[in-house]
């Protein structure tokens, strides 16, 4: 549709249409980042290189000094020392910069042969690697400008000659040829690509603007208001909808990167920073971040791992906003954890604060709970509350609850899903994205193939219409998720939910969510999930109640890598993890059948595990193998035992229930001196 867009007026209008934003919005933003303004800003204070990252030899100057005179032990020589053991084209480059060393100019030189004149691939109409390699190069030729007027090969061009005409031809030329063609998600804010496509083109054109000012300023008019609307999309509560790992990764980091480099350039960011949802954003790792140090796992986020750094964003965020306890959130992450540096260190190099940060008191004045989302409005955006016993204690309890629309980027069908942190350790699994597809090879099948191409052909990513096989796959599907199922089925692929209740107070602290959305069609006229952090906030109450015409299954399941020991009269389960306890239990009410007991099972190919035993792999989607046969379903089961130790359902399976039927769960350390609450409805919450 959007292909036969002949100019980016017309992308804009069609942009406000379908996204019922006014268009004299979008039309003033572009109107104040002209051509002729970002001419005149660049001729009128022209700067040498370094001029992105660092604005002036005099800041790089700095910063190498202090890493030089950093202690061992400290953050930024760990950070320095981090960087320097990858041999990846900008850590390379600063290993040169900081220390003269020829082996890593020797490699920064090998990237560039592999990335302008060799056989790597930019994919332009992708444009996800094109704006990857354009952004990487434009950062290596600003730091390295004079370093790199040395001969390549035999040729009267330099490596800097390389760069500079890879820039232009693979990156900013490339860039514009898919703005004419539409390019749906340079304009569309609603996922990740926006930020680094506009990053990119952005960070190329500054990087050349002083030999190349005609294609820079004209990149520059188009992605500038473009990353405007992408970073709109975090308004007003600096929300996620990806997960935080996608968040840190591929859309504050290159954001602040574009932003600063702007602000070095240029001497303004053209008030893309200000933002509300931008301003508010440095809140949202930490939230989301339990005492354990593990991010929650909804959509694709990389659940198995320890929350990352944030290449910087945290840093770039706190001092431009004055908010220090973003920094001193995300140094305490960073050194909590060495392998959290990997692959970050290069660019965090460049926001550390050069002044030690100030202040004891980490969390103070931060709310124990936040809610993303406003009650008794279903919207069009994902809502998560989330709930703390206290800040900066590994030991805390720590719970969620997601609601919200479930048709959104890098969704799953995991509309009122829970997870749980409490005693150091994680009580739920959600599998998220990092378990599923990784870049391991599956050695039992010939020729082996990573699991990665497996899931991507299927349709991880590009089958997702409503009766797509992703929602199959088993780490998407409702079925792996700590969500009530109903005739063991997927929820509705586009469904609505409502907050219809959140209150925090000192001691408590709750949220109802209206479920219905998710089920409407299967007989049941209601269904709400309630959860509750109460009795001085050392325990959780979770709450289920249906109202079901007809008859149908019902089934309460959690995912979990605990030993789980159910007790025999069915209505406790213990979870045992690292010499730690967790009791759940069924609480009585009018409405709680008598025989609902805890039972628990590993997911079962055919009744969980719905994906194909015989799928012909057709090398679809940058899959780099075809014409081979696997068994999915059995690749899926391999990765739970391998990946998620035992891993296991916790069930509680009720069959052909009608009327209104009530499931509270108790869950508290055990041996918790706690009574447990008497059960009372929702509506009396």
């Amino acid at each position: 549709m959007l292909k036969n867009i002949p100019s980016y007026l017309s992308i804009t209008f069609l942009f406000a249409l379908l996204h019922n934003t006014p268009l004299n919005i979008l039309a003033a933003h572009t109107a104040g980042v002209g051509e002729e303004r970002i001419r005149a800003l660049f001729e009128n204070n022209p700067k040498p290189h370094p001029r992105l990252l660092v604005s002036n030899q005099t800041e790089w100057e700095m910063r190498k000094e202090k890493i030089l005179g950093a202690p061992d032990g400290s953050l930024w020589k760990r950070l320095y020392e981090d960087s320097a053991k990858n041999r990846g084209m900008m850590e390379s480059a600063i290993t040169y910069k900081i220390n003269g060393d020829p082996l890593a100019l020797d490699r920064v030189k090998a990237h560039i042969e592999l990335l302008c004149v060799g056989d790597e691939k930019w994919q332009p109409y992708y444009m996800l690697e094109s704006a990857r390699h354009t952004r990487e190069l434009g950062f290596l030729y600003d730091l390295l400008y004079k370093e790199l007027n040395i001969p390549y090969s035999s040729t009267k061009s330099t490596y800097r000659d390389l760069v500079e005409k890879a820039i232009i031809e693979k990156g900013l030329q490339e860039y514009l040829v898919q703005i004419e063609r539409g390019h749906r998600f340079v304009v569309d804010g609603a996922n990740n690509w926006n930020h680094q496509l506009n990053a990119g083109a952005i960070i190329g054109a500054l990087a050349v603007m002083e030999k190349h000012p005609d294609i820079a300023v004209r990149v520059l008019a188009q992605a500038v208001p473009s990353l405007h609307t992408g970073i709109r999309a975090m308004d007003p509560h600096g929300f996620w909808e990806e997960g935080v790992s996608y968040w840190q990764n591929t859309v504050i980091r290159p954001v602040v990167e574009a932003l600063s480099s702007l602000e070095n350039s240029l001497g303004t960011d053209f008030e893309l920073s200000d933002s509300p949802g931008l301003r508010a954003s440095g809140a949202f790792p930490m939230h989301m971040t339990g005492p354990t140090g593990f991010p929650l796992g909804y959509s694709d986020t990389h659940s198995q791992r320890q929350r990352w750094a944030s290449g910087g964003g945290l840093f770039w965020l706190a001092q431009k906003f004055d908010m220090p306890v973003y920094m001193l959130d995300e140094i305490k992450s960073l050194q909590r954890h060495n392998r959290q540096l990997r692959g970050t260190g290069w660019v965090t190099l460049f926001f550390m604060p050069l002044a030690d940060p100030e202040g004891n008191d980490l969390y103070h004045g931060v709310t124990l709970d936040k809610f993303y989302g406003t009650t008794g409005d279903p919207g069009d955006e994902s809502q998560l509350v989330v709930f703390r016993s206290e800040w900066d204690n590994e030991e805390a309890l720590f719970g969620s609850l997601k609601g919200g629309h479930s048709s959104k980027s890098h969704a799953h069908l995991d509309l009122g899903t829970f997870e749980l942190q409490a005693l150091g350790e994680q009580w739920t699994v959600e599998l998220g994205y990092g378990n599923w597809v990784n870049w391991d090879y599956f050695i039992n099948v010939n020729p082996p193939i990573a699991t990665a191409d497996v899931f991507r052909d299927y349709g991880y990513f590009q089958d997702a219409g409503v009766n797509g096989n992703r929602w199959n796959i088993y780490n998407v599907s409702s079925r792996s998720h700590n969500v009530p199922l109903i005739e063991n089925q997927n929820q509705h692929i586009i469904a609505s939910t409502v907050f219809e209740k959140f209150e925090s107070e000192p001691s408590f602290a709750y949220a109802v969510l209206n479920l219905t959305g998710a089920y409407a069609g299967k007989r049941v006229v209601e269904m709400r999930r309630g959860m509750q952090l109460l009795a001085e906030r050392s325990g959780f109450l979770i709450q289920d109640e249906y109202m079901v015409e007809g008859t149908i299954d019902i089934e309460w399941g959690m995912s979990t890598d605990a030993t789980i020991t159910i007790s025999k009269d069915g209505k406790q389960a213990t979870l045992s993890k690292n010499g730690k306890k967790m009791t759940f239990t069924i609480l009585d009410s009018p409405n709680t059948p008598a025989d609902a007991v805890f039972t628990q099972r590993k997911p079962r190919i055919g009744v969980d595990i719905v994906t194909p035993l015989e799928y012909r792999l057709t090398g679809k989607w940058r899959s780099r193998v075809a014409d081979v046969t696997v068994n999915i379903a059995k690749i899926e089961q391999r990765l739970i035992q391998d990946r998620s130790p035992g891993f296991t359902r916790l069930v509680i399976e009720l069959s052909e229930r009608t009327g209104e039927v009530t499931l509270p769960i108790w869950i508290a350390p055990k041996g918790s001196v706690i009574v447990a609450p008497h059960v009372v409805d929702l509506d009396h919450w």
